[in-house]
C-alpha cells in the first residue's frame, strides 16, 4: 500500500491479495472512468471500464500468462471463454502474454517453441482477437544477459477484437524502452489527428434503405444549375456529399471506422529513386505523386505514327456494316439499361458513388444522367473532373470471342516439350514483360491502331476524348493526394481500357508478319511454321517462339524496338529473360548478349498441388502457422447446401476444362490456336479418335486419358453446336 500511495496517491487501485504473488495490479483515475471487476483468474482480471464523461463502455482484460506452457492453456481457455462474453462490446486484451506468435519475435535461443506458439495462435483465432497496430521497440522482454545467452522476446502485447477496432479504429500503442523492468511499457494511445480527417467519400449502399433517401435527393435535384448537362450533374452529386456524410455519421459509420483503421495497420515508408527510405506522410505523398507525374504526366508526344501499311496484315478489319453499328445513335433505355448492368458491389470512381446510388435514385436522377450522358456522344466532348480517376491496380482481362487464355497455356506446354532433349531442334523461347504496360501507351499510337482496324472516325473520336482528358489523383490511407494531367496510358478503372490494351498488342503481333515474311533468315520454331505459331499473349506478358539461331531471335529484337518506338511500351529488362532449349545450350551465350536479357528455365509442373496446399494454409493457419486443419480437405469442394465452402475441386475442374478442350479438338474448331496448331503439329489433319501417339506434354497426354473416359460416357450426339463430327464412341466409329 505504501508503495501506491506514492506512485499515484489520488487514483485508485485493485490488487488480487487471493492469488500468489499478487501478479497483476490495476491503478485507474476514479474521476475519469469507472471500473468494475467481472471475472478473475490466476493469470488475468477482466473489468468493466465507463467513461464517466459519455458513459460508454470498454471491457479491459489484463494478463500475466504463466512461464509454462502447460500452465498457460488454462489462460487461453479462458479467453476462448471471455470471448463469448464480449461479442457486442469493444474488447481490449494485453499485458505480458509470456509466448510469441512468429519465430521472428525471438532473438536468441529459445528451444523448441513451436508447441507454445501453436497453442497462443490458436487461442486468438478461437477467440477472435486482432493484433493492435504497435510502433516502438519490436522485442519486449530481454533476460539481461550480456553473454551468448543473452535473449530478446516480444512477450508483451495488445490485442482488440473487431467491436474495438469499430469503435477506435486509429488506436495504436507503443512499446517503450525498458528502464528498471525486464519488459517495456505499453502505452495505449488515441491519435486524434486522424479522427479530423475526413477521407475521401465514399456512398454506402445501405443508405437507400434509409426512408430519407429519396426526399434527400429530391430536395437537392430540384435546384437549376446553369451549365452543361454534365456539369449540371456533377454539381448536384457534389452537394448531396454533406447529406449522405451525415446520415451515415447518424448510423455509427461502421464501414468508414473500419476502412480508416486499414489505412493505420501499418506504417508507410517509400523508397526514391536514389534510394533513400521516407517514412514521414508528406514524404511518401510527395514520392508516391511525383513517380506518378512523371510516369503519366508531362508533355504529351505530338508524333505522328503510321501504320496503315500494315492492314494487309491484319487479320480482321471493321466492315462497313460493323462501322456503321457502331455509331448508330444510343436511346435513354441503353444508358439505363448501361448503369443497371453495374453491380452495386463494383468500386465506386473517385465521386465516391456506386451504381447502387444511380440504381436506388434513378426516378429522381435518370432524366439528367441520361441527358449529361447523351449530350456526350453528341459533342464528343467529355468534362475533365467526370474523366478523373484514382491510382489503383486494375484487371487486366479482355474476353475476346473465339480467344483463350487456356489455350495459350496448353499451347506453351506443349512447345516448350523436350526442352531438355539434345535430339530435337534447337529452340528458344523470349519470355517478355512490359514495362508499366497500361501507364505508357502513347495516345497517337492507340488512335493510329484504332485507324488501322477501320473504326470510324466518329467512334475514334469519341475514344480519343475518354483517354486524353483524364487526370490523375494518388490514393494514399484513404484520401486523394495530388492532381495532375495525364499525357499517355490507359484510364485505370475504365472497362474499355483492356479491350484497348488487347488491340495494342495486336499490332505488335501484326508488325512481326512482314518482318518475317521479307527476312529469309528468319525460322519458326519446331512444328509451328505451319500454324505460323510465333507469339502468345498473357495480358502484358509474352512468349515469343523462334528457333535458336542470331538470325531468327534478332528478327523478334528488331519487332520489339520498333514496336516500342511506336507504342511506347518497352521490355522490363529485368523481368524478362530467355529459355534455351538443351540441344541450343553452345548458343546460349551469343543470343543473350544479342538480346541484352539474362536467361531462364521453362515453367514448373506439379501447380495443383501447390495451390491447393497454399489453400489449406490460407484456411486453417496462415503462412506461419502449422497444425491440423478442422475439416477434412475433401469436405471443403461441397456445395455450401451440402456443407461445404464452396470452394473448386482444382483437380475435378480442370479435368473439366480438359474435356471441353477435347470437345473443341473433336469440332476441329479451328478458330481455336490450340485445335489449329494441334491438328497441323500432330494430328496432321487426322482425328484425335484415331491418332496412337502418345508422346509429348503432359497436356497432350491428359488428352488421350480423357478420350478413353469419354468413351465411357458419351451418348451418341453426333452434332456439337452444329458442327457435325467423326468419332469412335461406345466402340463404334461414327461419320457424319
Amino acid at each position: 500500500m505504501h508503495i501506491q500511495s506514492s506512485l499515484l496517491p489520488q487514483w485508485k487501485w485493485f490488487v488480487d491479495y487471493a492469488n500468489v504473488g499478487n501478479r497483476i495490479w490495476l491503478a485507474w483515475d476514479d474521476n475519469a472512468i469507472d471500473v468494475h471487476i467481472l471475472d478473475l483468474g490466476e493469470q488475468f482480471i477482466h473489468c468493466r471500464v465507463t467513461n464517466r464523461a459519455d458513459n460508454e463502455i470498454a471491457i479491459i482484460t489484463v494478463v500475466y500468462g504463466a512461464s509454462e506452457v502447460s500452465g498457460r492453456r488454462a489462460l487461453w481457455n479462458s479467453l476462448q471463454t471471455l470471448a463469448t462474453q464480449c461479442t457486442d462490446v469493444p474488447w481490449l486484451v494485453g499485458g505480458d502474454f509470456n509466448a510469441v506468435r512468429k519465430i521472428n519475435e525471438v532473438c536468441g535461443n529459445s528451444g523448441d517453441i513451436r508447441i507454445a506458439m501453436e497453442d497462443f495462435n490458436n487461442s486468438i483465432q478461437e477467440a477472435g482477437l486482432l493484433p493492435m497496430p504497435m510502433q516502438g521497440e519490436w522485442y519486449t522482454w530481454h533476460n539481461c544477459s550480456t553473454s551468448t545467452r543473452s535473449l530478446w522476446k516480444r512477450l508483451d502485447r495488445i490485442l482488440i477484437n473487431d467491436r474495438w477496432l469499430a469503435r477506435f479504429p486509429t488506436s495504436s500503442y507503443h512499446s517503450l524502452t525498458p528502464r528498471t523492468s525486464d519488459h517495456s511499457p505499453l502505452v495505449l494511445v488515441g491519435d486524434s489527428q486522424h479522427h479530423n480527417n475526413r477521407g475521401m467519400f465514399r456512398f454506402d449502399n445501405y443508405l437507400t434503405l434509409s426512408p430519407d433517401f429519396i426526399p434527400s435527393v429530391q430536395n437537392i435535384w430540384q435546384h437549376e444549375v446553369i451549365g452543361v448537362p454534365m456539369y449540371a450533374v456533377t454539381r448536384k452529386l457534389k452537394a448531396l456529399k454533406p447529406v449522405f456524410r451525415q446520415q451515415r455519421r447518424n448510423k455509427g459509420d461502421l464501414s468508414h471506422n473500419v476502412q480508416l483503421a486499414k489505412g493505420f495497420l501499418e506504417e508507410l515508408q517509400i523508397n526514391d529513386e536514389n534510394g533513400s527510405t521516407h517514412a514521414e506522410p508528406e514524404e511518401v505523398i510527395h514520392e508516391f505523386v511525383s513517380y506518378y507525374q512523371n510516369l503519366l504526366g508531362g508533355n504529351r508526344r505530338q508524333t505522328l505514327v503510321d501504320i496503315t501499311y500494315l492492314r494487309p496484315w491484319a487479320r480482321h478489319i471493321i466492315t462497313n456494316e460493323e462501322a456503321r453499328q457502331l455509331c448508330l445513335p444510343f436511346t435513354s433505355e441503353d444508358v439505363k439499361n448501361a448503369v443497371f448492368d453495374i453491380s452495386e458491389d463494383k468500386a465506386p470512381g473517385p465521386d465516391g458513388y456506386s451504381s447502387g446510388f444511380f440504381k436506388a435514385a434513378w426516378p429522381v436522377v435518370g432524366t439528367e444522367v441520361t441527358r449529361a450522358v447523351l449530350n456526350f456522344f453528341t459533342t464528343g466532348k467529355l468534362l475533365k473532373q467526370v474523366n478523373s480517376t484514382l491510382l489503383a491496380l486494375i484487371p487486366k482481362a479482355a474476353f475476346i470471342p473465339g480467344r483463350s487464355i487456356g489455350d495459350n497455356i496448353l499451347l506453351a506446354q506443349e512447345l516448350f516439350t523436350g526442352y531438355n532433349q539434345t535430339r530435337l531442334p534447337p529452340r528458344c523461347a523470349l519470355k517478355v514483360d512490359i514495362r508499366k504496360a497500361y501507364d505508357t501507351v502513347e495516345w497517337d499510337f492507340l488512335v493510329a491502331t484504332l485507324q488501322l482496324f477501320g473504326f470510324p472516325p466518329t467512334f475514334t473520336r469519341w475514344i480519343e476524348e475518354c483517354i486524353s482528358t483524364t487526370s490523375f489523383s494518388v490514393g494514399l490511407n484513404g484520401n486523394p493526394h495530388g492532381f495532375f494531367d495525364g499525357t499517355r496510358g490507359l484510364r485505370q478503372g475504365d472497362p474499355l481500357s483492356p479491350f484497348l490494351f488487347v488491340l495494342v498488342m495486336e499490332v505488335l503481333h501484326i508488325g512481326y508478319l512482314p518482318l518475317i515474311e521479307q527476312d529469309m533468315q528468319f525460322t519458326y520454331h519446331w512444328k509451328c511454321e505451319l500454324a505460323r505459331v510465333f507469339q502468345l499473349g498473357f495480358a502484358d506478358d509474352l512468349l515469343l517462339f523462334c528457333r535458336a539461331d542470331l538470325d531468327s531471335v534478332r528478327v523478334l529484337k528488331v519487332g520489339l524496338d520498333r514496336f516500342a518506338e511506336w507504342s511506347g511500351l518497352r521490355l522490363n529488362i529485368q523481368k524478362s529473360h530467355i529459355i534455351i532449349s538443351r540441344s541450343a545450350h553452345e548458343r546460349k551465350g551469343q543470343l543473350l548478349i544479342a538480346l541484352g536479357i539474362s536467361g531462364g528455365t521453362s515453367p514448373d509442373e506439379a501447380i495443383i498441388k501447390e495451390v491447393e496446399k497454399r489453400l489449406r494454409r490460407f484456411l486453417w493457419k496462415g503462412t506461419s502457422m502449422t497444425g491440423y486443419a478442422k475439416v477434412a480437405w475433401e469436405d471443403v469442394w461441397k456445395p455450401i447446401g451440402q456443407g461445404g465452402l464452396g470452394i473448386k475441386d482444382i483437380d475435378a475442374m480442370n479435368r473439366a476444362l480438359m474435356t471441353k478442350k477435347l470437345c473443341d479438338v473433336i469440332r476441329c474448331d479451328r478458330t481455336s490456336i490450340l485445335v489449329e496448331w494441334l491438328q497441323l503439329g500432330r494430328l496432321h489433319n487426322n482425328s484425335i479418335w484415331t491418332v496412337d501417339e502418345k508422346s509429348g506434354s503432359w497436356g497432350w497426354r491428359k488428352h488421350f486419358v480423357y478420350t478413353a473416359l469419354s468413351n465411357q460416357w458419351w451418348s451418341v450426339i453426333l452434332e456439337m453446336g452444329g458442327t457435325s463430327f467423326c468419332g469412335r464412341i461406345h466402340g463404334i466409329t461414327w461419320a457424319p
